[in-house]
């Protein structure tokens, strides 16, 4: 089993681990910038791998928790957190992904928002929906990324920007949105 480890910052740590030939493990702590899952995951698809399974978490006094299994040799994982590391450019489809369902869960306006989304996999779609949920002001305070063959299930808790829940015309907005994503 080969690791790597990359230390970013005191408040910033990266452990990538190669279980198999195939399969890579990318483990992230700490405080982390806004746009890091769209640009990780991003990379990562950029790169030729797929994340297979994850979870990511944000707890305010550790920051976050994150766990990546990724479908590649530990070299592409170990290049995209490199690049992102360094500020490289992800480029991706600018359009946003095409979804099959949703289910979003309106709480109170003090509690996150749960998304539950399947789709086809595709190349960056992770990264994909993350820039596109960023662009109206709505990020991710935790996730669980399942992908089973070509089919993705993902569930998101979503936040509006600067705040702990959701307001009720962020998550219209939010629900036109993926309504284009799935209908296309």
């Amino acid at each position: 089993m080969r690791m790597m480890a990359v230390q970013f910052t005191s408040s910033r740590n990266v452990d990538i681990v190669r279980e198999t030939a195939e399969r890579s493990r990318v483990m992230i702590s700490g405080e982390l910038p806004i746009d890091w899952a769209s640009r990780v995951t991003a990379g990562i698809a950029r790169r030729g791998g797929s994340i297979v399974r994850g979870h990511a978490r944000h707890e305010s006094a550790e920051g976050w928790d994150v766990q990546l299994e990724v479908a590649s040799d530990i070299t592409i994982a170990s290049d995209a957190i490199e690049a992102w590391r360094t500020g490289d450019a992800v480029e991706l489809p600018s359009e946003p992904p095409r979804i099959a369902h949703f289910a979003l869960t309106a709480r109170d306006d003090d509690k996150p928002t749960r998304l539950e989304l399947e789709a086809t996999d595709t190349v960056g779609l992770l990264g994909r929906c993350l820039r596109s949920f960023a662009m109206m002001g709505v990020f991710p305070v935790a996730f669980e990324i399942d992908t089973r063959g070509t089919r993705v299930h993902d569930v998101f808790e979503l936040r509006g920007m600067g705040q702990d829940g959701m307001p009720e015309a962020t998550r219209s907005r939010l629900a036109k949105q993926l309504e284009r994503m799935r209908d296309g």
